[in-house]
């Protein structure tokens, strides 16, 4: 996980050479979590806090946007026909790497798309009440999706409203015989960002 934040930092930094804006802030938000099981989903409200962003403009059109920070995965509803009880809470340091594509541009009105793929390292888990994370995958992958909008608040502050879902790929954790993984549909998130040209 340490050297692929910093190569991804490294990269972020040759792109800021190109940047025309970067614009950089914090951003909150939730999580509407699933863990897919079988076919089956179970779901839960976890946090989505997004510790630092920063989104670097190359053209009127086209942003590339890399963001760090804790979200809360999991899920808290029966995952077969068991009926069991499940109840699972999972912690998770996030790094992405997104391609914004802005379309509509209005004069303080950024509508975009994005798309990336996601790493997460697993800092806590436990399932019903009982701590997992050693038995856990410690690195989760996944891709995301969706779309936001961008206020110009001022010359130099922006605010952003954003919701996606996110897909997980990696196996979570080894207590059910299948693959278990992790989604997201919907994330909601509400970020404000200050313009540095």
């Amino acid at each position: 996980m340490k050297q692929t934040l910093l190569l991804t930092l490294l990269f972020l930094a040759s792109i800021s050479a190109k940047a025309q804006k970067i614009e950089i802030g914090g951003e909150i938000g939730l999580n509407f979590s699933q863990m897919e099981y079988n076919g089956r989903t179970s779901d839960r409200t976890g946090n989505l806090a997004a510790l630092f962003i920063a989104d670097f403009l190359i053209s009127d059109n086209f942003s590339l946007a890399g963001k760090i920070g804790y979200i809360g995965k999991g899920g808290g509803d029966n995952l077969d026909e068991s009926n069991t009880n499940f109840d699972a809470n999972f912690g998770y340091l996030s790094l992405y790497v997104s391609p914004r594509l802005y379309f509509l541009n209005r004069n303080k009105i950024h509508p975009y798309f994005h798309f990336s793929p996601s790493l997460s390292y697993l800092l806590s888990g436990n399932v019903n009440g009982t701590d997992v994370k050693n038995d856990a995958e410690q690195l989760d992958f996944a891709l995301q999706g969706g779309i936001g909008l961008k206020f110009d608040l001022s010359q130099n502050l922006i605010m952003d409203l954003n919701a996606g879902f996110e897909q997980g790929f990696s196996r979570v954790i080894s207590v059910f015989p299948n693959q278990l993984h992790n989604r997201s549909f919907p994330y909601i998130g509400v970020g404000i960002r200050y313009v540095i040209e």
